[in-house]
């Protein structure tokens, strides 16, 4: 692509540099436009108000792993080595002594997860930032932290994981966040956000 992620343009090859005060045949702007089209496209992709659902979902009274809120990452987003993004999610528990879990996926794979843990009343967030090492390589860092209503900072759990993700990024890329109860009470994990932001974007 002419435009990179900075914005900065390189003429296709066999292209020439205008002058100024030079006349430009229609079929070079034509190209520009073009070029500048796609590199608009790509900004929207990390910019764009899709990059965050906040359409709440729930766990069933059931304990399967359960599908809460999802977001399809357009194909090529991370198209050149270094590129990443900040994935994270965030949701509530009810005043349940139950236990919850919450995972969250970059495509097939886990990259944060709280395990099973006992959130009576409070909150959770999960987050993980995934970087391109190949069209079909990434790395994953990802960390959790929840609380409850017992005091005001009363940590329940928080940990850290790394991964390696195989994702073909020219494909789309699914994100989500699942959660699956220990007692099957409906409403017992309740997601209330995800989103993803550009991380060394140039």
């Amino acid at each position: 692509m002419p435009f990179d992620n900075s914005g900065n343009y390189t003429p296709p090859a066999g292209a020439t540099s205008a002058a100024p005060g030079q006349v430009i045949a229609s079929a070079t702007w034509n190209s520009i436009h073009s070029d500048l089209a796609t590199a608009l496209t790509t900004l929207g992709q990390c910019n764009a108000i899709n990059n965050v659902n906040t359409t709440q979902g729930a766990t069933i009274a059931n304990t399967s792993e359960t599908d809460l809120i999802t977001i399809a990452l357009p194909a090529n987003l991370l198209d050149v080595n270094g590129n990443g993004i900040r994935l994270t999610a965030f949701g509530t528990c009810p005043a349940t002594a139950t236990t919850k879990r919450m995972r969250l996926y970059f495509g097939a794979t886990v990259v944060s997860d709280t395990t099973a843990v006992t959130i009576n009343n409070g909150a959770w967030k999960l987050d993980a930032i995934i970087i391109r090492t190949g069209a079909t390589a990434q790395i994953a860092q990802g960390t959790e932290f929840s609380t409850q209503a017992a005091g005001p900072s009363t940590v329940v759990s928080s940990s850290t994981q790394f991964g390696t993700p195989a994702e073909t990024l020219a494909n789309a890329i699914t994100v989500k966040i699942t959660g699956q109860n220990g007692t099957a009470n409906a409403n017992d994990i309740v997601a209330r956000g995800l989103m993803y932001e550009p991380v060394n974007m140039a």
